[in-house]
């Protein structure tokens, strides 16, 4: 099944199969258009972090736009109710997540390896909780895989 695309770097509408997308696939139309994204993004940064002063200087015109079109705030498949940041804010979430990983032995429950990212089989942008029948323990490479099925 063939699906209609709009390219995120020229606009250009393309068709992808579902397959594709489902692999991750189907923002660009073309490896032109993906690597003029990546340079662009690669050549903001290197500015911005050549022309920083450290002192918390203003954006530019320039600046705030490219932000703009970033998955920033409230734009972030992540982003619930403004609250993106409070697991890194808050200790007990560290403390429960530690008790996570205590429960799972440290262990990946999808590959057996040594794991130590916490996921949500439902995730809370999707209405999943904070419970521990809904939290188990992933290893970056399968909570990577898991993550880019969950997205796509």
């Amino acid at each position: 099944m063939q699906l209609k695309r709009n390219c995120k770097e020229c606009d250009g509408t393309f068709e992808i199969s579902q397959f594709q997308v489902e692999r991750g696939r189907g923002i660009f139309c073309g490896k032109y258009c993906a690597s003029l994204f990546k340079l662009k993004t690669y050549n903001f940064f290197r500015d911005w972090k050549r022309n920083w002063r450290g002192q918390g200087h203003p954006h530019t015109e320039k600046t705030k736009k490219f932000l703009s079109n970033l998955n920033l705030g409230s734009k972030n498949p992540n982003y619930k109710d403004g609250l993106s940041s409070y697991r890194t804010k808050n200790s007990s979430w560290k403390n429960f997540a530690r008790t996570i990983r205590k429960r799972d032995k440290y262990t990946c429950l999808r590959c057996k390896k040594m794991g130590s990212i916490i996921h949500h089989m439902l995730p809370v942008r999707l209405g999943g909780s904070d419970e521990l029948s809904n939290l188990i323990t992933l290893c970056r490479t399968c909570h990577g895989y898991i993550e880019s099925k969950v997205i796509a």
